[in-house]
């Protein structure tokens, strides 16, 4: 007696017919194979007498199956720019300290623009917080063995071969032909991989610089189509509030203290949703500033001229 099994699997791409036929003495298997996507379904015909694993690979964006589908969903967040929360930075008192689990007021070393001074700075601000979200990340592994993984729209600090002048550029545009900095010095890049992981966070701290695994980093992200400085002038009204409370209350006391432990903090939602306004107000920050100041010294110097013009007019009087 003979036993046939029929498997009909429905994809949104094309339909893919596996039949099985299965004796006591014979099994005939057909596999069939197709390319598209990503995915794969495995399905197991068993008889009294014999049991025969069929696996059929397909690459689709939906799979469905009479029999037992297992998916993985991955969720990519829009614009993120962010550090893995198990990479490391380095505590002033000694020590190293988790990104996940960093809290506001540690005080961390970071490094100059250039590389060349350590900097005692101090975490003011977990602005993003999504331990559970998987999104891909950019894990550089330099030529000594160091190594950080970030977000493709987050910034790093790079010097191009050949070059001296640091650049801050978006994870996603490094290549091989960049280095990274260390204390004191750049290192050549040996790899670059691209990776699912999980859990991102996003700290601001004082001098808008953070030094991950030994690796100088921006804590911004390419996003805002803003500078460095122009961001770091963007938070300074935050450095501020946050140097004043803590000065008025006491070393311990959180301004920006919330509820909301994961996701986005309050005042980081209020600038993405007010960005252009925001941005362009501190781009064109400088040139008021500058207009002030022509016009102060107009104004002085006015005034000064009528001031020595009475002066001397009352001396020879």
């Amino acid at each position: 007696m003979t036993t046939a099994t029929t498997l009909t699997e429905t994809t949104s791409i094309t339909t893919i017919t596996t039949t099985t036929t299965i004796t006591t003495t014979t099994t005939s298997i057909t596999t069939t194979t197709t390319t598209a996507t990503t995915a794969t379904t495995a399905t197991t015909a068993t008889t009294a007498t014999t049991t025969t694993t069929v696996t059929t690979t397909t690459t689709a964006t939906t799979a469905t199956t009479v029999t037992t589908t297992t998916a993985t969903t991955t969720t990519t967040t829009s614009g993120s720019g962010c550090y893995f929360g198990e990479d490391y930075v380095n505590l002033v008192d000694g020590g190293q300290r988790a990104i996940k689990n960093l809290l506001v007021g540690d005080r961390i070393w970071t490094l100059s623009s250039d590389g060349r001074h350590l900097i005692d700075d101090e975490i003011i601000l977990m602005l993003h917080a999504e331990p559970k979200t998987i999104i891909p990340f950019y894990t550089f592994i330099t030529q000594e063995g160091h190594s950080i993984s970030l977000s493709g729209s987050h910034n790093i600090l790079v010097v191009a071969n050949r070059e001296e002048k640091t650049q801050i550029i978006r994870a996603s545009k490094v290549t091989l032909n960049h280095r990274l900095i260390i204390a004191s010095r750049t290192v050549g890049l040996k790899k670059i991989e691209y990776s699912q992981r999980t859990g991102f966070y996003s700290p601001l701290t004082r001098t808008s610089y953070l030094l991950v695994n030994n690796i100088s980093t921006s804590v911004f992200v390419d996003s805002f189509h803003a500078t460095h400085d122009t961001l770091h002038r963007v938070f300074a009204p935050i450095r501020m509030y946050y140097y004043i409370t803590r000065w008025f209350y006491s070393d311990s006391y959180n301004p920006f203290e919330t509820n909301i432990k994961e996701g986005l903090h309050p005042l980081a939602v209020f600038i993405l949703k007010n960005d252009i306004p925001i941005r362009l107000f501190f781009i064109i920050l400088p040139h008021l500033q500058r207009s002030m100041f022509i016009f102060i010294a107009l104004y002085l110097s006015r005034q000064l001229f009528f001031y020595g013009k009475n002066h001397f007019y009352f001396y020879f009087y």
